[in-house]
């Protein structure tokens, strides 16, 4: 909180894993959010997690009830968590995730190794209002993300789906 009012931002978010990656948190981490109050510093607190993607029909790992109660939920495809599968089951997945209506943004979906049909998925993420994340860590820690995020960004610009920068 005092780094970002140092330089200049109004909030922040804090968005562990969630409860099916290895060695996350617990499922009452999430729920002790309640204990921190909205703003420190004058500085919001925006509390939630980054749920993962556990099946290739869009099962998350919080319940509808868990994610209710966040106010932002990233999801993602972590292969500590699911092992990759081919195209059609990753964009299954992420097509039945735009559906949940307590998922906020499509984290680091750029990942190679979890290549979807970007532009069936882009193209619903205004009917769901879903957000892009275009994830800054893709580009070392999933390489070959490169490439996949640059058409991710071009496809969110052409359907004028928001972008989250991380």
């Amino acid at each position: 909180v005092s780094r970002a009012k140092e330089l200049g931002m109004d909030s922040i978010a804090i968005t562990d894993h969630g409860i099916g990656m290895p060695d996350s948190p617990h499922y009452w981490h999430f729920g002790n959010f309640k204990a921190l109050p909205e703003t420190i510093d004058g500085v919001r607190l925006i509390t939630g997690t980054e749920a993962n993607i556990m099946d290739f029909d869009g099962k998350l790992d919080f319940t509808p009830e868990q994610l209710r109660r966040m106010q932002w939920v990233i999801v993602s495809f972590h292969d500590t968590v699911i092992e990759p599968g081919t195209k059609q089951q990753h964009t299954n997945a992420v097509l039945n995730v735009l559906e949940n209506p307590y998922v906020d943004v499509l984290g680091h979906m750029g990942t190679p190794s979890f290549a979807f049909d970007y532009e069936a998925v882009i193209s619903k993420c205004n009917e769901y209002h879903k957000i892009m994340e275009i994830n800054a860590s893709s580009y070392t820690v999933r390489k070959g993300s490169q490439e996949n995020c640059k058409e991710i960004a071009l496809l969110c610009k052409k359907h004028r789906v928001p972008i989250v920068v991380n």
